[in-house]
């Protein structure tokens, strides 16, 4: 009996289950959570989605559509590549989660969200996908919020702008069934149109929808957060090239590239110039995602396989700044109340600082390549928007420096003595290698364009 891609939906949450039943050991609980999200990742990677594989008595095909409770499950190759992408993410922030993940809930419900996130790539039709992402936005509410800490109002807030884009979703899946039946009715169009964009605003935390985004970095666990930042948004990144694959005639309209391009420069433009004024750490990664997100969608309203390129690009950017700066933070736990940070902390400071360069775009990380290789094509095209977009993207990295320097100073003038160095714990070691990643990746960055044209290829909707 074949299975198809239902184990991608079934074993996350089966594993995520142990892992929460072995959360009052946190280093097992991770490292079990990390070496099956890094399993799922390389079987998508690596199976060949014509072949078939037996597995404890059952053949696994992952290409072959299979039926479940009268619902299509089928894995195209852009999304094998999309899940590989999200499932080793996942696993670097599992990996960091057993040395500073408080309350050791981020393996097992970041494992949950994983399964719920396969699910809303791979089953049909699509409406079944925004009940996927209501669930998986809930689940992250508790790793956001440790126990004994101040209530997430990000994470409320997230949780709740995710259930303000349901209605939107499921009323244009009915619209544009209505419109494929009588095409003439162009209103069934336009409506749908009107309401996916706004959804899909709303999930992506574009202008004028994004208070949640610096909230949940400001008062939630920075790993939680950043988990939300690379493999939340993730989703709802692919999700949203799904729409335009599976309803060609959306992108049939200019509408679409104008209306993507002024909410991706107004997103980006108002997340830097507030990044500029602000100085908390967490709720300056939220504003650097948010730039990384309007510049993405600046890219996709190009209306060309290049520009989804570049978007993927700046998304495999993003998470790996993420993981290296929401690890530094977590390890340090309490910025403004330790001492001279960079002879307590030094690879944390490394690790927070290098994200954050990564973030803004900064030579010579991970995310200067991608940044600018969507700067270059746009100051050819726009110069005076290209030029406006590459000022404010450095926003949240002047935000941060004022909070580097102001917190060094204090450290500095509050500590009497030097404090021996912490004993080096296993999710510092993995900093090191991610940190080693970001500038190798930021010095030769042909791989990760060259994995990202490779799945921008599969998307069609604006010609090969």
């Amino acid at each position: 009996m074949n299975v198809g891609p239902l184990p991608l939906l079934i074993l996350p949450v089966l594993v995520g289950g142990v892992t929460f039943l072995l959360r009052r050991w946190k280093g097992v609980a991770s490292w079990v959570g990390a070496a099956a999200a890094i399993a799922m990742g390389a079987a998508l990677l690596a199976l060949p989605l014509e072949g078939t594989v037996a597995v404890a008595g059952r053949v696994i095909s992952l290409g072959e559509s299979i039926t479940v409770l009268g619902r299509p499950v089928v894995l195209s190759f852009s999304d094998r590549l999309a899940l590989g992408f999200l499932f080793l993410v996942g696993a670097g922030f599992f990996l960091l989660s057993g040395s500073f993940d408080p309350e050791g809930l981020l393996a097992p419900l970041g494992l949950g969200t994983l399964g719920l996130i396969a699910g809303l790539l791979v089953i049909r039709p699509l409406i079944y996908a925004v009940l996927f992402l209501e669930i998986g936005a809930t689940l992250l509410i508790f790793p956001l919020h440790a126990e004994g800490g101040r209530p997430v109002r990000g994470g409320l807030r997230y949780l709740s702008f995710y259930t303000l884009a349901l209605p939107g979703l499921l009323i244009s899946h009915w619209l544009l069934d209505m419109y494929a039946v009588s095409p003439d009715q162009t209103a069934f169009l336009y409506t749908a149109m009107g309401l996916i964009g706004v959804s899909f605003a709303l999930l992506l935390g574009l202008f004028p929808f994004f208070a949640w985004m610096p909230m949940v970095g400001e008062d939630g666990e920075p790993l939680a957060a950043g988990f939300v930042y690379s493999v939340g948004l993730g989703a709802v990144w692919f999700l949203l090239l799904e729409y335009l694959q599976t309803y060609p005639w959306l992108v049939e309209h200019a509408e679409w590239g104008t209306a993507l391009s002024v909410a991706g420069t107004a997103t980006a433009v108002v997340g830097g110039v507030l990044g500029a004024t602000r100085r908390g750490p967490g709720a300056l990664m939220g504003y650097a995602a948010m730039v990384d997100t309007g510049l993405a969608v600046v890219a996709l309203g190009e209306a060309s396989q290049r520009g989804v390129g570049v978007g993927i690009w700046l998304l495999f950017a993003r998470a790996l700044g993420m993981i290296l700066m929401a690890g530094g933070l977590a390890s340090v736990r309490s910025w403004e109340a330790t001492g001279n940070l960079i002879r307590r902390a030094p690879w944390s400071t490394a690790a927070v600082v290098v994200g954050a360069m990564s973030l803004a775009g900064l030579p010579p990380t991970v995310g200067f390549a991608a940044r600018w290789s969507m700067f270059l094509s746009l100051l050819s095209v726009d110069p005076v928007r290209g030029l406006l977009l590459l000022v404010v993207s450095v926003g949240p990295a002047v935000g941060f420096l004022r909070f580097l320097i102001e917190s060094l100073q204090r450290g500095t003038d509050g500590e009497k003595g030097e404090a021996p160095p912490a004993r080096p714990s296993p999710g510092i070691v993995i900093l090191h290698l991610v940190l080693l990643g970001v500038l190798l990746l930021g010095i030769f960055p042909r791989p990760l364009a060259v994995l990202a044209g490779r799945i921008a290829g599969l998307f069609t909707f604006w010609g090969p």
